[in-house]
Formats: structure tokens, C-alpha cells, sequence
């Protein structure tokens, strides 16, 4: 059988309360099947055109398997697993994992749906990209948490006791952490597709602007370029496309921090356009050079040019002498 899964960056909503709270385990559900939860678009197959359907997923284990109701099923390596997701002021964790896999028992749920039961998640991590999951969380290596990012580091560091790419290799030195997290689940019905959420930009410290937005002065995922840098700078926005090359030209499209230079290469020929495209000679484009020995002409045979092509003879053109 085949698992996809789908990286949510949490609630579509975010919940109105706080955390810590006094008796917040009792008194809040953070998660809920009836909400409506955000998936992470880039790594939809497709688009979502039908609410409670969901398309396959860039993400998926088509070796799965149920063996006496237990459900067994890899993810692959490099997937992302979120946690807590996306709730301000604070982030939540999200992991690169690496030989994870998830297993737990299929139950009939109330409604004719399923539900999971004790489940587990088993895997490794690396160090750095662990430490990469530090950052995100706004814990950084400068600044107010850079003695909290040292602590952390070195703690991970020291507690670092398999390989990343999980060989057996007592000589080198271990650079991943295993993890297992028990895990239950509920099914759940999609909705209808949601905006993806901006692209957060990496060790920002709670309280900052973390969401990456056009016109902050830097190029981030999902940007060609920022409006509010310099001209001439790099990665600036272009607001012309100058091309060196005729046959080349480059027209600007996009607009805002998704502006560029796009090239439309010339294939046919066209008097006045300043470019003799392949196969064109001055009998059918004016900008095409008599000249021989420019590497245009020189390509086809055009009696009366003035141009021999290498290898010509007379019976092949009234040039050739």
C-alpha cells in the first residue's frame, strides 16, 4: 500500500490562548480534527480542486504495509516532520529526518473513520541539521539567546551517538542523534486549499519580523530579487533587460520581488530586428551579413552573396570560384 504525508504548518486559525497556562493540558485541546489545518503546497503533486481530497504528496512510501493491524511505513529520507507548527510569536520545531519510520495499530474510529493507536515515530536526525532547527526556532548564535544557542549546541553535540547516514562505522565520528516519539492520530477530512504560509527567514529571534516579504532588503525562498535594495546591487530588482546578444533579447516580466530578466531566443527571420537567426541568409533577413567568413552566411548556400561556404564548388554556388 501506499502513505503520503503532508507538512502542515499548524491551524489555519491560530487558537486564542497562550502558553504556559496553568491546567493547559485540561482545559485547551490544541489539536482538533474538525479544524482547519494549512498544508504545505510544495509538496502537493498537484493542484487541490475537490474539499476532502487531497492530491498524492511529494512525500510518500509506496512500500507500505498493514501486517495484523499494525501499520508499517518509511519516510523518506530529507522529509521534514513540523511540530507544533507555526503559532506567533513562537515557532514550532520542525526536523530534517533520516531513516524514520512510523508504525502503530489501526482501530475502527466512531463515524465509520480510523484512528491510530499506539503509534510511534522512530528515526535520526543529524547534528547540524538539528542545529538548523534551533536557529528556526529563533535561538541564535548571536544576540540575546547566543548563550542559550551554546548551550543547546553543545549538548546536542555531546549526545550525538550514531552516524547521519546510519552506516556502522565505529572509526568516524558520530554526527546524528535517534529519536522515538510516541505518537496517536485521528482521521481527518481536508478542506479547501489555503494560501501557503510566507517563507520564514532563518534565526530570527522571537518579536522580530520573521516572515520573509517583499521589500525587506533580502532575497528569500520564493523571491528573484528585493525591491528595497540598490540598483545595480546584488539581487536587485531589474527594471530593464539590456542583452548583449540580438538574436538573444531578454524581456522583463514578474513584477515586485518576482521581477526578472527572461530570454526569448530568435528562430525566424525578421528584417529590422538586428538578428540573423540559424538557417537565415540575406536573401531572406536584411541583418544578415554578405560578409564571408562570418559564421552566418557560411551556413548555407546563397548565390550572388559574395560567400563561399567551406567545402562549396561551383556547381554548388556561383561564389565559389
Amino acid at each position: 500500500m501506499r502513505v503520503d504525508w503532508y507538512t502542515s504548518g499548524g491551524r489555519a486559525e491560530l487558537p486564542s490562548w497562550r502558553c504556559p497556562e496553568r491546567d493547559f493540558s485540561r482545559d485547551h485541546a490544541p489539536w482538533s480534527s474538525e479544524a482547519s489545518w494549512t498544508v504545505d503546497a510544495r509538496e502537493l503533486g498537484a493542484s487541490v480542486t475537490e474539499r476532502g481530497k487531497l492530491p498524492p504528496s511529494s512525500m510518500a512510501d509506496p512500500e507500505a504495509y498493514v501486517r495484523e493491524g499494525v501499520l508499517v511505513s518509511r519516510m523518506p529520507d530529507g522529509a521534514l516532520l513540523r511540530f507544533a507548527g507555526d503559532g506567533k510569536p513562537l515557532r514550532g520545531l520542525a526536523l530534517t529526518v533520516r531513516g524514520t519510520f512510523w508504525i502503530g495499530r489501526l482501530e475502527p474510529a466512531a463515524g465509520g473513520l480510523w484512528s491510530l493507536r499506539d503509534g510511534l515515530i522512530a528515526g535520526r536526525v543529524s547534528v547540524d541539521e538539528l542545529l538548523d532547527s534551533v536557529r528556526q526556532l529563533g535561538v541564535c548564535e548571536e544576540g540575546a539567546g547566543a548563550a542559550q544557542y551554546a548551550r543547546l549546541a553543545q549538548a546536542i553535540m555531546a549526545h550525538a551517538e550514531m552516524l547521519a547516514s546510519g552506516e556502522s562505522k565505529p572509526e568516524r565520528g558520530c554526527d546524528a542523534l535517534s529519536f522515538g516519539i510516541a505518537v496517536e492520530a485521528a482521521q481527518v477530512t481536508p478542506g479547501t486549499a489555503q494560501r501557503p504560509l510566507p517563507a520564514l527567514l532563518a534565526c530570527c529571534e522571537p518579536g522580530a519580523q520573521c516572515e520573509a516579504r517583499c521589500g525587506d532588503g533580502k532575497v528569500s525562498e520564493g523571491e528573484r530579487c528585493d525591491t528595497a535594495l540598490a540598483r545595480g546591487a546584488q539581487g536587485a530588482c531589474p527594471d530593464a533587460c539590456p542583452s548583449a546578444n540580438p538574436c538573444t533579447p531578454s524581456m522583463l516580466e514578474g513584477t515586485g520581488c518576482d521581477a526578472h530578466c527572461e530570454p526569448h531566443p530568435i528562430d525566424a527571420a525578421r528584417a529590422g530586428d538586428g538578428c540573423c537567426p540559424p538557417g537565415a541568409t540575406t536573401g531572406s533577413d536584411s541583418d544578415c551579413s554578405a560578409k564571408c567568413g562570418n559564421g552566418i552566411d557560411r551556413r548555407a548556400f546563397a548565390p550572388n552573396d559574395g560567400c563561399c561556404p567551406p567545402g562549396g564548388t561551383p556547381k554548388d554556388d556561383a561564389d565559389c570560384r
